[in-house]
């Protein structure tokens, strides 16, 4: 008698733990429409001290340029970098992106070349498949507004790359 009710409570237990680890599952998924996506877009690394304007500026253009592309939600949150005492390698610590439900994530740096042009790298991973989905690099002036002309062609780019 005593065993039978010792298993009808253990099969008790195992359905609510379940129900339990289902419903916490389900409340730590972000609240997104079908097929959305979500990007993270933190700010870049800046490779040397002058930089740090445009690692800072670029990534609140790119947020602004890709809050208006179609099924996709942005995010402002740290990426944890596979290398993160070097700078220059922007390869995402992939397994610890999983836990954070980001689909896509943008990562990138910039620097001031020794002419006085700046440069900025950006690559776009798909964090599920761990692949590259868009690597960019680019070279200007210190003229206003690149940060809108650099936004708008990146999310030109990462719309065409969704597609396929």
């Amino acid at each position: 008698m005593q065993t039978s009710k010792l298993r009808h409570l253990r099969r008790v237990f195992d359905i609510v733990a379940f129900s339990v680890a289902a419903l916490l599952t389900i409340m730590a998924r972000p609240a997104c429409a079908d097929g959305e996506r979500v990007i993270a877009v933190p700010e870049l690394r800046a490779l040397t001290p002058e930089a740090k304007e445009d690692a800072t500026r670029l990534p609140i253009a790119l947020r602004a340029r890709f809050q208006a592309l179609p099924s996709l939600r942005v995010v402002e949150e740290p990426v944890p970098m596979a290398s993160p005492d070097r700078p220059d390698i922007l390869l995402p610590a992939f397994g610890q992106l999983r836990d954070r439900r980001l689909d896509i994530v943008l990562v990138g740096n910039a620097t001031v070349l020794s002419d006085g042009r700046h440069k900025v790298t950006l690559w776009i991973w798909n964090v599920e498949k761990q692949t590259q989905l868009l690597g960019q690099q680019y070279v200007f002036g210190a003229h206003p507004g690149h940060e809108q002309e650099i936004a708008d062609l990146v999310g030109e780019r990462l719309l065409d790359a969704l597609k396929d």
